[in-house]
């Protein structure tokens, strides 16, 4: 059996899931989070928004966001990201 091995190649990566994306569209959250990993924050923001804007339950989508609300200085948009993100997991 070959051992898979985790290589830091982000660019590789994005290709992969853009070709994934074909195939699932869940694969946008991945994409999300590979830009966010290469710092850029506006492609970043593009697809986990289009990730939240077709499932409004992307938990994921929804606190990555709120992160980069955080990072942006903008404390009550992160809040209320956190909350929607919260409120997607449902009950406990």
């Amino acid at each position: 059996m070959h051992a898979l091995k985790f290589e830091r190649d982000h660019g590789k990566a994005a290709g992969l899931f853009r070709r994934a994306l074909a195939l699932n569209p869940g694969a946008l959250l991945l994409l999300g989070e590979i830009a966010l990993l290469r710092g850029d924050e506006v492609a970043a923001t593009e697809r986990l928004e289009a990730v939240c804007r077709t499932n409004p339950r992307a938990a994921g989508g929804l606190f990555l966001l709120g992160y980069l609300r955080w990072r942006q200085g903008d404390s009550a948009g992160a809040r209320d990201r956190l909350r929607q993100a919260r409120a997607a997991l449902g009950p406990d």
